[in-house]
């Protein structure tokens, strides 16, 4: 029996069986009991499908058993995925898999306008079709694609016929793009990172990391790039770019944006030509970790072949911490005690090549794939590679306090390629202030000195990016701090005020002592003899 079946509008509490999700359409399929009125000699049950176009809702009624099915809506197209992933390495296997979603039909894969022939048995000897159909279970279909060549990147296709009437049914998925890498050099793929990553931590009420970036020199004719994460199966996000670099930015991450990244750029036509993929990138999202603190002692700029102790402290108790010098991890330990969240990280006979840029974070033995924020940046230098500049005082002699004193150092005249200058106390482990200048001498400036800006100060210029070669500490400057007469006439109104409290206090203390005796007395007399 043939029927013609218009759905009726979908109740309120109707049951989700299904979900997908696909760009621009938003299927949901829904499995309804539902009255038909229409028809009597049949059961009571069909299918519904509520597509949901932008502002447009729909039910098609899909009876069960029946050849010839109309709505008053299109049907909804089969679903095609890729797995393990839409790119590929060359000779690699990619399994297709095509969800249909009306009954009575037979679906194949395309390539461009190209039927595959899925249906060749895949125990040929000679295999005469990259594509092999493997299962079909309840109109939901697998196919193999077999050591895939650049040849056989492109846009792939479900195609779903009608059994019984194939001119009438005739359905397409959505294409998806399968790439074969090799062709071209890998990009790079580096990520900056706008704010904290960590939930706990905000930028403008938004958590962003922003961006990563990928690039390709001397490619300027292939425009798109894709973001790529290893277990994922579609890319991430996909640009087209005029020029040799695409910016991908994360925005709101969470735990789940953590693992490990890569890209491709590839042609956007045939042949479809896709490079290798870059160097993987590693992205940890933190849980609620505050980050730590990293010190070094004695000093954070020592001279050659010196020892430096690095000390990172974690303020959660039982932790694993790890020292990175940029982003390569360098050592990995447990905290001295296990009451405690501090470790030492010892460098000894200290190099040019230690020079750097340190940072520690930590992870709880039970979650190692979910880390802290990193601790702030430390720069570790190690002097004696360049001349020692000079280090002139503004005040000569003692300086009063609240004044405020201009320190001048100077590099020798023909290293202008070292733009970085620092001062240094002694007993402080690290600079003090830290300057840019693209003339041979800086002027750092202290502030409303106290007593505590009282000491030893040298300075040394470097090198503002690797290898940080820097130079040899400047002869050291004395800097006394004196009392002003109005701190120190504060100092003896205190003093005096403090004396007259304790005169007071004793002056209190006589009088009991003296009321106390003079009770005593009193009363004895009274006392009747034995």
């Amino acid at each position: 029996m043939v029927s013609t079946l218009l759905a009726p509008p979908c109740k309120e509490d109707v049951l989700v069986t299904s979900r997908e999700q696909r760009p621009g359409l938003l299927l949901t399929a829904l499995e309804c009991r539902v009255t038909w009125t229409q028809i009597s000699t049949v059961e009571n049950e069909a299918s519904l499908y509520l597509v949901h176009q932008p502002d447009v809702y729909s039910c098609i009624g899909l009876y069960v058993g029946h050849t010839d099915i109309s709505a008053a809506e299109p049907l909804p197209e089969p679903i095609l995925s890729a797995w393990p992933s839409f790119v590929v390495p060359n000779k690699s296997n990619v399994t297709l898999e095509c969800m249909s979603f009306v009954q009575d039909t037979v679906c194949d894969i395309e390539r461009g306008d190209t039927n595959l022939d899925s249906r060749t048995p895949l125990s040929l000897t000679e295999r005469t079709s990259k594509s092999h159909l493997i299962t079909e279970v309840l109109h939901h279909y697998k196919f193999y694609l077999i050591e895939l060549e650049q040849s056989d990147a492109g846009h792939y296709t479900c195609k779903c016929l009608g059994t019984d009437v194939p001119d009438v049914l005739l359905l397409y998925s959505d294409a998806i793009l399968i790439l074969v890498t090799g062709r071209l050099p890998k990009p790079s793929l580096q990520a900056h990172q706008a704010c904290h990553t960590s939930r706990e931590e905000t930028c403008d009420s938004r958590r962003e990391r922003d961006p990563a970036v990928s690039e390709a020199h001397n490619m300027t004719e292939y425009k798109m790039f894709l973001l790529l994460k290893e277990g994922v199966s579609a890319p991430v996000q996909a640009q087209r770019s005029e020029r040799n670099r695409a910016n991908f930015s994360l925005h709101d991450v969470t735990l789940e944006d953590t693992g490990k990244y890569s890209c491709v750029y590839h042609q956007i036509g045939a042949p479809f030509w896709a490079s290798h993929p870059s160097d993987l990138l590693e992205i940890l999202v933190s849980d609620f970790f505050p980050k730590p603190s990293l010190s070094a002692w004695p000093n954070s700029v020592a001279s050659e072949n010196s020892n430096v102790t690095l000390r990172c402290v974690s303020p959660t108790p039982g932790t694993q911490l790890v020292l990175r010098k940029g982003d390569s991890v360098l050592d990995s330990r447990l905290p001295h005690h296990l009451t405690e969240g501090t470790a030492e990280f010892h460098l000894t006979n200290l190099q040019p090549r230690h020079a750097g840029y340190y940072t520690c974070e930590y992870y709880r033995k039970e979650s190692p794939n979910q880390s802290s924020p990193s601790s702030d940046v430390l720069l570790l230098l190690v002097t004696g590679y360049l001349p020692k500049p000079s280090l002139r005082v503004q005040h000569l002699g003692q300086v009063t306090a609240g004044e405020k004193v201009k320190l001048q150092c100077q590099k020798p005249h023909n290293f202008t390629e070292y733009k970085m200058f620092t001062l240094l106390k002694e007993g402080t482990s690290s600079p003090i202030q830290l300057l840019n200048s693209e003339n041979d001498t800086v002027e750092f400036t202290l502030q409303n000195v106290t007593a505590h800006d009282a000491g030893r100060y040298s300075c040394v210029y470097l090198q503002a990016e690797a290898p940080f070669r820097a130079s040899h500490k400047s002869e050291h400057i004395d800097i006394s701090v004196a009392m002003s007469l109005r701190t120190l006439s504060q100092c003896y109104t205190k003093i005096n005020l403090i004396r007259l409290g304790m005169s007071a206090m004793f002056v209190v203390l006589m009088v009991v002592f003296l009321v106390e005796a003079w009770y005593s007395q009193r009363v004895s007399p009274s006392r009747p003899s034995p």
